[in-house]
């Protein structure tokens, strides 16, 4: 997170119904277990998605590049038994290829109060914000790197509950229908790059 200056590892796990699932990093590591009980075996799984903590790289051994040696590029490989007692067996690979964060977002300050339509715009940045690599030559340059696309998220904190409209908008995607009418009175707002996930989704 160029801005907030922390970074952590996520991962979506999708498919048929599923009992237990086991992710394994490039070097044969088990890192992840996920395991249904009773009703939910029963049923089965179909999707589950995982969030490391983010602490900020600022703390001692969570910089970025402490967080890239902890979750090593290569293929991360999804090992699962359906709920039809069958193993299955899936591959996906990390490349720690980033993007440079969005600079110049505007509305800036994180917050608008807004009584009409908002209109969010960012420029390509050139760094990784708050969040750099201990040695630049500790990921790919950033011009080596395919733009995936950008993350948009409106935050409606007021008043209260929490509405939250999320948008991946792909490649060079440069405009996209309004938002819904979530913002009514105070919004907050966020913008980030994805990198190069390495697979066409």
């Amino acid at each position: 997170n160029t801005t907030d200056g922390d970074a952590g590892f996520q991962m979506l796990i999708d498919g048929d119904g599923w009992k237990e699932v086991r992710v394994d990093d490039p070097n044969g590591q088990k890192i992840y277990t996920v395991k249904g009980d009773k009703s939910v075996q029963e049923q089965g799984l179909t999707e589950n998605f995982f969030e490391s903590a983010e602490p900020e790289c600022s703390e001692e051994g969570f910089s970025l590049t402490d967080t890239l040696d902890r979750f090593p590029a290569g293929e991360y490989t999804v090992h699962g038994k359906s709920t039809d007692n069958e193993h299955f067996e899936g591959e996906t690979p990390l490349t720690q290829a980033f993007r440079p964060g969005p600079a110049n977002l505007l509305p800036s300050g994180g917050g608008v109060n807004a009584g009409g339509p908002i209109t969010i715009t960012w420029d390509i940045g050139d760094s990784l914000g708050n969040c750099p690599p201990d040695d630049p030559n500790d990921i790919p340059a950033f011009n080596t790197v395919p733009l995936f696309g950008y993350q948009v998220v409106v935050e409606r904190e007021f008043p209260e509950p929490l509405l939250v409209f999320f948008a991946e908008m792909r490649g060079g995607a440069e405009q996209r229908d309004p938002l819904p009418s979530i913002c009514a009175r105070r919004c907050h707002l966020q913008g980030r790059s994805s990198r190069d996930r390495g697979t066409d989704e």
